[in-house]
């Protein structure tokens, strides 16, 4: 073989190794990219997992106070259930579990009773957003959002053809709610009064009761014109270690002398909790919110699960 000849072989062998050397970088880069996938499925997997178990932990929490309290039925936040709990170690993280009662919040599904506006609930609900400092028509659009004709309610009121000018357009509900996030379709409803108000609401059965002994201030405040913030607080101050054990003895606070509440469902116990588990692992977060219902004899149904949500307890420090 001549010298050019030999020339022309060298060259072609250094471009087959050039070629090969880029094919198989790119097939190491995409091996490296699929086994990096797969530890991440694998990670969301096991954190999944671990906030279901969280959730389980929670129905059998719930379940063992029905038990242990089944002749008194009173819930309040002095049980078992509803106690700030250190982390549960896992490998590599931990899991974060609360547990809310949710018949004690403002159930905005209350604004219609058998297809006809509740007045005393709507008043109810002016009060809260009052309390909260929202100045927006929200009680007659939420309203319009629940009932099933296409009648504005009132002069601030909106239906179809107020939503259908947006963009996109869109219809209203024209059935109850059955998740607080759907307050943010509601005509002119901002993030900032949407945070303010979701803590302090539910989105529950219509004829669901509101807990006494879980409600808070604010909720508490918001049954009646005469009582205030600070009656209100010292109500939930003064609570008793068990809870009140009838209305009657909720209503007989020296804080709330005198107050008749008229028109409001009320109780001193719940069938409704929002079971919160969030789990880190490594550097991946998980966040499940479960809505949980504890039916008459003690057993605990899942009826909605919610994931993607932000973190949560770990701020909060429970």
């Amino acid at each position: 073989m001549n010298r050019p000849q030999r020339g022309v072989a060298l060259i072609t062998v250094l471009l087959v190794v050039a070629i090969v050397t880029v094919v198989s970088a790119g097939m190491i880069a995409r091996q490296h990219l699929a086994i990096r996938a797969s530890s991440n499925q694998l990670h969301a997997q096991q954190a999944l997992h671990y906030a279901l178990g969280g959730e389980i932990l929670a129905k059998s929490l719930l379940q063992r106070d029905r038990e242990n309290d089944a002749q008194r039925l009173v819930d309040h936040p002095g049980e078992a259930w509803a106690q700030p709990r250190p982390p549960f170690p896992v490998d590599h993280g931990e899991i974060h579990l609360h547990i809310e009662d949710l018949a004690g919040r403002f159930n905005l599904n209350s604004l219609m009773r058998s297809q006809q506006p509740n007045e005393a609930a709507i008043a109810q609900f002016r009060r809260l957003l009052a309390r909260l400092d929202i100045e927006a028509p929200y009680p007659e659009r939420l309203l319009d959002w629940l009932d099933p004709d296409q009648d504005p309610s009132g002069a601030y009121g909106a239906e179809d053809n107020a939503y259908l000018l947006l963009d996109p357009p869109y219809r209203t509900g024209g059935r109850r709610l059955y998740d607080v996030s759907e307050l943010r379709l509601l005509l002119d409803m901002t993030e900032e009064h949407y945070q303010r108000l979701a803590p302090h609401v539910a989105a529950l059965p219509a004829d669901v009761a509101l807990n006494l002994n879980s409600a808070g201030a604010l909720v508490i405040a918001s049954l009646d014109d005469d009582i205030s913030l600070a009656a209100a607080e010292a109500a939930v101050r003064d609570r008793p270690a068990r809870g009140h054990a009838h209305m009657a003895a909720f209503l007989a606070q020296p804080a709330l002398a005198g107050t008749e509440l008229k028109g409001t469902e009320l109780a001193v116990n719940s069938q409704f909790f929002q079971a919160t588990s969030e789990v880190q692992l490594g550097d991946r977060r998980q966040v499940l919110v479960s809505l949980l219902k504890r039916e008459t004899d003690g057993s605990v149904r899942v009826l909605q699960r919610h994931l993607g949500q932000p973190a949560r307890l770990s701020r909060e420090g429970n």
